[in-house]
């Protein structure tokens, strides 16, 4: 097949009369990858008058451009390569949700320099034009595919063939063979558009597949992206009728050195310097005086309707007059704090009240904005820190009628009033009251933080158990690899009598392994269970076994093992040995099989390998590492769930698919401590915070508005999850997600202005 020529997926493409997969309909696509890539490279070939048989037409490459596609031209296979290996990669799960993740976010700002900056926009903008040129074909496919995936609603977010996978895979790919940003960025904009066409016609083939095989949309199809991004489009306000010098000198003002700043703004550079905000510093790192600038004029004509035509003077004259250094910071950064506000305000995990308290402070956040440069640039500043603990707190109410809620929106009505009326400074405002605040929640909370304590130490005690266990299983699991012994006894010792032991060491304050002679009868157990050792010395088998279960009763009560379980335990081991000795008897009596015993008995208990693998899996499932041990007043106390108990009975609902399961694990391995999430219990969704993890993150402990704890494995905690009986709320401070939304604000108005990056500053 020569290049250019893509092979298109057609019924033929079948798998008979199998189930459709995800992993079939990534195949499918991934076929399809190198001739996408072929149709990239055509498409920069005649774009760049290369093409002997065809003219380049209008809006082709510059000249000094041809070189470089003439080489990617001679690189075709490395690229097709390249490429097709990046979308396996990312389609398979190589890396986690990055729809879930902003390109860019606030707190980054500050820290990344303008290559990595410039990265993220130039990645955004082939995001940009592959959603814009393939999105007519997405919602069908994303219902599509969410019903190949297990879910009933659309989950767009999560397609393994979504847009923004191929959006990374072609700037990774092109960055790779293209090293100068300039010139890649302009290629890019070209091989994005290309890619974008290729990738509809993949789209629309794979969804008529999808159809022929009897797949049926999930859920209802939202819009579609293209439609949403041309009607944004459409809307978009063209109200900037600024003289370009303006603008030119705002460029100039937040992109110049020294010298340059000093010669626009009037003032010497170094006294300009230090009266920049730290929102100014944000919004010239993302190139965004523009959207800065239509947002105080659409707020102009707004004015201008409201309060008259002098008023509205008075703003114009304010944005067209020349600004000094604090005049332009000020003004950037009450914007950048409007955004902020109208984002937290927006947010409905927040209840009514909440928003209308946040709302108030308005004023006072406005002028901290234009007076103090830490407000943006440091998270301890006293009003981010206000804002974090009282957002971070309302997440625990989802109705206004639960207990304390009434309390807790008249606690922050009057700090509110308060620091609007305070004469202080307003950081010095924002930090009396906050520590007041403290002070009455932690009264509130007093006798929870007390109970959350003592369930933290004993969950701690039950981690360090369960690591000492899972040690002790690991020795112990060489020792029976060399010799044949009984499922029954294998499953006990590295399940129960592991922690017995365990818990044994760790109370032990005298330093001795074998305090009790606890480890000391796991050899003896083993040794009594295989009938060619008990063959050789039947006497010493039938003097051991009394003290060998009175120690077993012991370390199983240590633990506080149910007593219908030792008492089932002890029915088996017991039935166990009589056939031991029984072996033993008849051995005697058939002098001619003893020196055959030891043979036999190696292989007598073995089985075949099917039964050999059953045994394994059953045996991995009592591991400590899968199966932390808690005694039922632990268990209790700690409110510990297992997942079984949260799940549905149904057995059809607990299908989980591989992508579901990954995301699970994945969030179960990044969640910190504060997030809110809402867990299944008793058919209703309760609220919970997650409180304390463990230092080897193996148990969790979640605690309620009431101070009730709900604790769980990270296993348990991955599957609930997977099978949505876990739902995360907030994974973070709700104040810093409204602060990347103003960030990613701030990347697509860099889109919508249509300049390179790295060149936002240029004159």
């Amino acid at each position: 097949m020569k290049p250019g020529v893509k092979r298109r997926i057609g019924i033929a493409d079948t798998h008979g009369n199998r189930r459709v997969t995800v992993s079939a309909c990534l195949e499918l696509v991934l076929s399809q990858v190198p001739s996408l890539m072929d149709q990239v490279l055509d498409g920069l070939r005649l774009a760049a008058g290369l093409d002997p048989h065809k003219s380049a037409g209008r809006g082709g490459f510059r000249p000094e451009l041809k070189p470089v596609i003439q080489q990617l031209l001679d690189q075709r296979d490395s690229l097709r390569n390249a490429f097709s290996g990046q979308v396996r990669i990312l389609s398979y799960g190589g890396v986690s949700d990055p729809g879930s993740r902003p390109l860019v976010r606030f707190e980054d700002i500050q820290l990344l320099d303008v290559h990595q900056l410039d990265q993220s926009i130039e990645l955004a903008r082939v995001q940009q034009e592959l959603d814009f040129t393939a999105g007519e074909a997405l919602p069908r496919l994303n219902a599509l595919m969410s019903t190949v995936m297990g879910w009933i609603n659309v989950q767009p977010n999560i397609n393994p063939l979504r847009p923004e996978l191929f959006a990374k895979a072609l700037r990774d790919t092109m960055a790779a063979h293209i090293s100068i940003a300039e010139i890649r960025s302009e290629i890019l904009a070209s091989a994005a558009g290309r890619l974008g066409v290729g990738l509809r016609q993949v789209y629309r083939e794979i969804t008529e597949w999808l159809l022929s095989h009897g797949v049926e949309p999930a859920g209802t199809t939202p819009p579609t992206l293209a439609g949403a991004a041309a009607t944004r489009n459409t809307e978009k306000s063209n109200e900037t009728t600024r003289a370009v010098i303006t603008l030119e000198r705002l460029r100039r003002l937040l992109s110049a050195d020294m010298g340059d700043v000093a010669s626009l703004s009037g003032r010497p550079g170094g006294d300009f310097l230090h009266t920049i905000p730290a929102s100014l510093t944000a919004l010239q790192d993302m190139k965004q005086v523009e959207a800065m600038i239509q947002r105080l004029e659409l707020r102009k004509k707004q004015q201008s309707a409201s309060s008259g035509n002098a008023a509205a003077q008075h703003v114009d004259l304010s944005l067209r007059g020349p600004m000094d250094g604090r005049q332009l910071g000020q003004q950037i950064g009450e914007e950048v704090t409007r955004m902020m506000l109208d984002n937290l305000t927006q947010d409905e995990r927040l209840l009514g009240q909440v928003r209308s308290a946040l709302q108030g402070l308005s004023g006072s956040l406005l002028e901290l904005a234009r007076s103090d440069v830490r407000f943006f640039s440091d998270h301890r500043h006293p009003a981010r820190q206000f804002l974090d603990r009282v957002t971070d707190r309302s997440l625990a109410y989802t109705t206004e009628d639960e207990p304390g809620y009434a309390r807790f929106v008249e606690s922050i009505n009057g700090a509110v009033q308060t620091i609007n009326a305070s004469t202080e400074l307003r950081a010095v405002a924002f930090a009396l009251e906050m520590e007041k605040l403290l002070a009455v929640w932690q009264q509130d909370d007093k006798a929870q933080l007390a109970l959350r304590e003592e369930t933290a130490r004993a969950l701690l005690h039950v981690e360090q158990r369960n690591l000492l266990a899972q040690r002790l299983v690991d020795q112990w699991l060489g020792r029976m690899k060399e010799q044949p012994v009984p499922l029954l006894v294998r499953s006990f010792l590295v399940g129960p009598w592991a922690q017995v032991v365990a818990e044994s060491q760790l109370n032990c304050t005298r330093g001795s392994t074998d305090p009790q002679g606890y480890l000391a009868v796991v050899d003896e157990l083993i040794w009594s269970v295989q009938p060619w050792q008990a063959r050789r010395n039947p006497v010493r088998l039938v003097e051991m076994i009394p003290a060998m279960l009175a120690t077993l009763r012991s370390g199983l009560q240590l633990i506080a093992f149910p007593p219908r379980r030792i008492s089932q335990f002890f029915d088996e081991l017991i039935a166990c040995h009589e056939t031991v000795l029984q072996e033993a008897r008849a051995a005697r009596e058939k002098q001619e099989l003893a020196a055959h015993a030891p043979g036999e008995g190696a292989h007598g208990d073995a089985g075949g390998p099917g039964v050999q693998d059953v045994q394994d899996a059953a045996l991995d499932e009592t591991m400590p590492s899968e199966a932390p041990w808690l005694g039922e007043a632990e268990t209790a106390d700690a409110g510990y769930l297992e997942a079984e108990a949260v799940m549905p009975l149904d057995p059809a609902t607990l299908e989980v698919s591989d992508a579901d399961r990954q995301e699970a694990q994945s969030a179960s391995e990044s969640i910190s401590e504060g997030a809110w999430v809402e867990l299944m219990l008793d058919g209703e969704w309760t609220r919970l915070k997650l409180t304390w993890s463990s230092p080897h993150r193996t148990l969790f402990m979640f605690t309620s508005t009431r101070g009730r704890a709900h604790s769980m494995s990270r296993r348990s905690m991955a599957r609930l999850l997977a099978t949505g009986m876990i739902r995360i709320v907030s994974s973070g401070l709700m104040l810093d997600d409204a602060l990347d939304a103003v960030a990613q604000t701030a990347l697509r108005n860099t889109l919508a202005s249509g300049q390179a990056p790295g060149h936002a500053g240029a004159v």
